[in-house]
């Protein structure tokens, strides 16, 4: 997924802006490369904010250009960072051509040429309507909840019946209920363009599609793939954003697939023992950890010495979950300037029925 930074930080700020030099670092170079070419990010003249100095990522450095050189001022009332002076050559910052993103998504999904509309800044783009395969293609590059479940509704009334294609950015924003209810095979369907999307040659183009066979929500239990060696039943079509994994307890997580009633297993279920002691692994314990940050989890949260100890477990962990649920893509990413993990699987602390049940 090279262009999921770029559409994580997209769907998270209300305007996208980066300082050009720290542009490659923050979305990968390859990306920047390919987005800059696509003119999707553009030069928009000097940086008007810069990262803290101390790494808060809550922290903005304030950019005051005074002639040829720019004041990078503290962003905190406190003033704990101190002032920088610089050259103001070389300070730029690159921006987000919507207009020019809005095309592109119009070009790769076969709705080029057609007048986008959208009722309002924020609001899901109409991108235009085509022959064959999804007759109507949207775009809501910052969605939200409810409302954008609140949307779909109408919109899925509105088609009544008829194919349509809505893009967002990342599974982030929207609830897994509502990704489960329009997702693959759906009449309205909700594609994360971080999957949709990769670079080939320094263009952004579409991804090869994933498996041979679609699925509907809720998948028939029949409809299923067969797999030497795979340790649950996992439908055709599933990726990991349909896969829900729960705390139960230390020693047992729930597993949801799609709209399938959960499956409670334990570490020795998902191969996650020591097989010399049959003890739970660090890789458990990495797992218990994701569960209980929503999906993410720190280096100092599992007490990993180093961020090259905490790749490895990530790395392992991954393949023991691409085993147990006999999926090739890596479900485990690595962000070396927070030090931390991130699932592409849903996450949660607790169970659905144990949620519901302390909200009454």
């Amino acid at each position: 997924m090279l262009l999921h930074r770029f559409f994580s930080f997209l769907e998270s700020r209300p305007e996208l802006t980066f300082p050009s030099r720290l542009l490659a670092d923050a979305i990968g170079a390859e990306a920047e490369g390919a987005l800059c070419r696509a003119a999707v990010l553009v030069p928009q003249g000097p940086a008007t904010w810069y990262p803290c100095a101390r790494g808060l990522r809550g922290c903005r450095r304030i950019v005051a250009a005074d002639g040829a050189h720019l004041h990078l001022l503290c962003g905190r009332v406190s003033g704990g960072c101190a002032t920088e002076i610089l050259p103001a050559e070389g300070l730029g910052q690159h921006g987000l051509d919507e207009p020019a993103l809005v095309r592109l998504l119009q070009r790769l999904f076969g709705v080029d040429g057609q007048a986008a509309r959208s009722e309002g800044r924020g609001q899901p783009i109409w991108l235009g309507r085509s022959l064959g395969g999804h007759p109507e293609v949207w775009a809501w590059l910052r969605p939200s909840e409810p409302a954008f479940a609140v949307w779909m509704g109408d919109l899925e009334e509105r088609a009544r019946g008829r194919p349509a294609l809505v893009l967002v950015p990342t599974p982030a924003c929207i609830h897994a209920e509502t990704f489960e209810r329009y997702g693959p095979g759906q009449p309205v369907e909700v594609v994360h363009l971080d999957r949709a999307l990769t670079v080939d040659g320094g263009e952004i183009v579409r991804a090869p599609a994933w498996g041979a066979q679609r699925a509907r929500v809720p998948w028939a239990q029949d409809d299923v793939v067969v797999r030497t060696g795979v340790r649950l039943r996992v439908p055709a079509g599933v990726r990991w954003s349909h896969i829900t994994i729960e705390y139960v307890t230390d020693d047992v997580v729930a597993v949801r697939i799609g709209a399938h009633p959960p499956v409670r297993l334990s570490a020795a279920d998902l191969g996650l023992t020591r097989e010399s002691t049959a003890n739970v692994s660090h890789l458990w314990e990495l797992l218990l950890a994701l569960c209980a940050g929503n999906g993410t989890c720190t280096r100092g949260r599992v007490g990993a010495s180093s961020l090259a100890a905490l790749r490895v477990r990530a790395t392992r962990l991954s393949s023991r979950l691409c085993t147990a649920f006999g999926m090739p893509d890596p479900p485990l990413h690595v962000d070396s300037q927070t030090q931390s993990v991130r699932a592409d699987f849903v996450a949660r602390p607790e169970t659905r029925r144990a949620s519901t049940r302390r909200d009454r």
